[in-house]
């Protein structure tokens, strides 16, 4: 693709490090013409070091003495969840979820933003939405957090392949900016991590345990207003492409390709969980933190029924992520 395709290509060359010429000299993958010019093409691939720029280093932490039991979250567990905003003919109304990737964006569900949707905003540092101090214990002291930021959004970036006409839904991703920089001051924001690292994107949860977290019913159709989480068994790529290999009614082979699928019978995410991660503890960069490998997509129409949910498999679209995201 030319240059101006690239958005690691033009990050880079804004930059002009001395160490980037050589890259981009490198990057030159062959010519195109270009309405009646030869112009150079570039491997974009080659930009993706220079692009993991745009997302923090300080990412996936915790900020707990010690995980809370059951499926109830501590206050301080996942400080990366994003509440989003609706407005409807009742008012204001929480829908999907989203995680925190730098200051400025969130990452969610592409179905959960589509243009059809207005939204109002998003709100980061929320525990229980129905209190105006988040209070817990800890370590014998009682701890109350009141520092709840709702922003307004900026931008939605929705995947151009998203279509929801399809079983499964394809490109089931977007991203949101919002319109002022969210604040890591308090231990109630901060990122999670994505997979960038090459071991990460190829190995994946596939055959392992993920959690997913959110704000949705639980598997009695109950609601929640605490946020709630729930430890998934990750079916390999085989047992997946088996559960939704063919559509009952037509027969004919479903598209299971950069889905993950999770769940079994009684553990499941359900509605208004959309747009949140599957998420699991794993080295990167040196330590173990929390890395987003899923996105909660669609899923059966009974919550926690033997057919396990869909997942955007965030492995297969970090490319895309850092093209379509900017620290300005």
């Amino acid at each position: 693709m030319g240059y101006l395709s690239c958005e690691g290509a033009i990050f880079a060359m804004k930059r002009r490090r001395p160490e980037t010429e050589k890259l981009i000299q490198n990057s030159i993958c062959g010519y195109e013409n270009y309405k009646g010019k030869i112009i150079e093409k570039v491997c974009c691939s080659v930009f993706t070091d220079m692009r993991l720029d745009l997302l923090p280093r300080e990412c996936g932490r915790r900020y707990i003495n010690s995980v809370g039991r059951g499926r109830m979250t501590s206050q301080y567990e996942f400080p990366w969840m994003a509440l989003i905003a609706y407005k409807t003919d009742r008012g204001i109304s929480f829908g999907c979820s989203g995680t925190i990737i730098n200051i400025y964006y969130l990452l969610t569900a592409a179905h959960c933003v589509v243009w059809t949707k207005s939204i109002a905003g998003v709100r980061v540092g929320e525990h229980d939405i129905t209190r105006q101090y988040d209070c817990i214990w800890d370590d014998s002291d009682y701890n109350c957090e009141s520092h709840i930021q709702d922003i307004p959004v900026a931008e939605r970036v929705i995947h151009k392949g998203y279509s929801y006409s399809t079983s499964p839904v394809r490109h089931d991703i977007a991203l949101l900016r919002v319109a002022d920089r969210i604040q890591y001051n308090y231990r109630n924001v901060g990122p999670i991590c994505l997979p960038v690292a090459r071991e990460l994107r190829d190995n994946g949860l596939w055959g392992r345990r993920g959690l997913v977290a959110g704000w949705g019913e639980t598997e009695t159709g109950r609601s929640t207003n605490v946020l709630l989480k729930v430890s998934l068994p990750v079916l390999t790529e085989r047992q997946c492409q088996n559960k939704y290999g063919r559509n009952r009614y037509t027969g004919r082979k479903q598209l299971v390709e950069n889905k993950i699928c999770a769940g079994e019978t009684h553990v499941d995410s359900c509605r208004g969980d959309s747009g949140g991660p599957l998420m699991a503890e794993d080295e990167h960069m040196g330590e173990y933190k929390f890395v987003q490998y899923g996105i909660v997509s669609e899923g059966p129409k009974i919550c926690g029924s033997a057919q396990p949910g869909l997942y955007t498999d965030v492995a297969k679209y970090i490319d895309w992520i850092l093209d379509n995201i900017k620290l300005h």
